[in-house]
């Protein structure tokens, strides 16, 4: 099979990197220890850019509880996951 350079370009660029998609993998991971079982199964990591994270809540009312423990929540995401330093949450 023969493959044009231009196609495989496009492709590497329209792609998060590996690195990107196993850091995002060990934050959905971490996500679950830092909040506990009940925080997760109402949120959700679904991006990093750069050093913040950004999370799905599944309503207004975790956004607004998650938002006031904010702080607390990056303290314990950046002792679990010691690789990629978060310095941001965002929560939609």
């Amino acid at each position: 099979m023969v493959y044009r350079l231009s196609d495989a370009i496009k492709s590497l660029l329209g792609e998060p990197s590996i690195s990107a998609k196993l850091n995002l993998a060990g934050f959905e991971r971490a996500w679950s220890d830092a909040v506990g079982e009940i925080v997760a199964e109402n949120s959700k990591v679904v991006k990093i850019f750069g050093n913040k994270l950004i999370v799905k809540t599944s309503g207004p009312a975790w956004r607004n509880e998650l938002t006031m423990q904010k702080h607390e929540i990056l303290i314990k995401l950046n002792e679990i996951q010691k690789k990629v330093i978060i310095k941001e949450i965002t929560f939609i």
